[in-house]
């Protein structure tokens, strides 16, 4: 293979991974959200550093090789913008940085709990909706 061809694969490689990266980040705040709904219906929480929290051992799994933070964010929005990406993948990255603010927002404003329930079955719904975009844009069907 060529240099210019091992360049040209390289250069769709990235272009496919920064179509579909937002949809993923999507993705994990869905599995997020679920384990969170999961463990509030049941009552199923743990102590973190004196704090009962909702028990989510798939998504302590990921932060330990992923976080979700500003930088990224800043990161996945300039490669949407910088290689022209569709309308759904900008909006996956508004919903992202709404995300952010709001989970920057429930660190200092504490809520009933009923409204907590509506903030999560809203994200369950828009996360889900971002990954079936994702997939319709994957296989080329948006």
């Amino acid at each position: 293979m060529s240099q210019d061809g091992l360049i040209y694969k390289a250069r769709l490689l990235l272009i496919k991974l920064g179509k579909i990266i937002p949809f993923a980040i999507c993705a994990v705040l869905f599995i997020s959200y679920m384990e969170t709904a999961f463990s509030l219906l049941s009552n199923n929480f743990a102590e973190y550093d004196g704090y009962v929290i909702p028990y989510k051992p798939i998504s302590w799994f990921i932060s330990g090789y992923f976080e979700y933070n500003l930088q990224t964010l800043v990161v996945v929005t300039l490669v949407s913008i910088a290689i022209r990406t569709c309308k759904w993948n900008k909006f996956a990255c508004l919903y992202l940085a709404i995300n952010l603010y709001e989970k920057y927002l429930f660190s200092f404003v504490v809520l009933d709990t009923k409204y907590y329930y509506i903030v999560i079955a809203i994200n369950i719904v828009v996360s889900l909706f971002f990954i079936l975009m994702g997939f319709r844009i994957l296989l080329n069907k948006h």
